[in-house]
């Protein structure tokens, strides 16, 4: 399994556990009191972020905490190159990278700039074995059964031999 996908998940559980509602109307916000166990006149006791979240001030530290802790769990994991490609590999699928050819989107999920993927050989070869990967997708001939060097190879015959083909007919 993907091993980013698994982390993930895994701090999508915790924080969906968290004491915490959205609301952007009043019946939202007033379920949304009631589910922390205040009635919906005690607003004194509530913490508003900008994104339309409510939590009680009295978890505020137990919110922070926990978000830090997520934070170091992925830092500490993009270290790993299994997990760094698996994370690649995931977000570029994820904004669908076969398809556009442009994995800014995918970067930015990750809080990566390509400036910064450029600087760090480790991240750029990973970067790229992911994107080849995906883009192989498009030809319809991913097979987990083949090595990854074989199949990359493999993809990027296709790749040329389309492209000649292409050239061809534009003549």
């Amino acid at each position: 399994m993907n091993k980013y996908k698994k982390l993930k998940e895994k701090h999508q559980k915790e924080f969906s556990l968290f004491p915490i509602f959205f609301a952007f109307n009043k019946t939202q916000f007033d379920e949304g009191m009631k589910t922390l166990g205040l009635d919906p006149t005690e607003i004194d006791k509530l913490f508003r972020s900008s994104s339309g979240s409510f939590y009680k001030k009295t978890d505020s530290q137990k919110l922070n905490e926990m978000l830090v802790k997520q934070r170091k769990e992925l830092s500490d994991s993009m270290k790993k190159n299994k997990f760094l490609f698996d994370a690649f590999n995931y977000e570029l699928s994820n904004h669908e990278y076969c398809y556009t050819w442009d994995n800014t989107d995918a970067l930015n999920a990750l809080n990566f700039t390509l400036e910064e993927v450029n600087k760090d050989k480790r991240m750029l070869k990973i970067l790229n074995k992911a994107c080849g990967i995906q883009l192989c997708k498009n030809i319809g001939d991913y097979s987990l059964k083949k090595s990854e060097n074989n199949f990359i190879k493999s993809c990027w015959r296709k790749l040329k031999t389309g492209w000649a083909i292409i050239k061809k007919t534009i003549k």
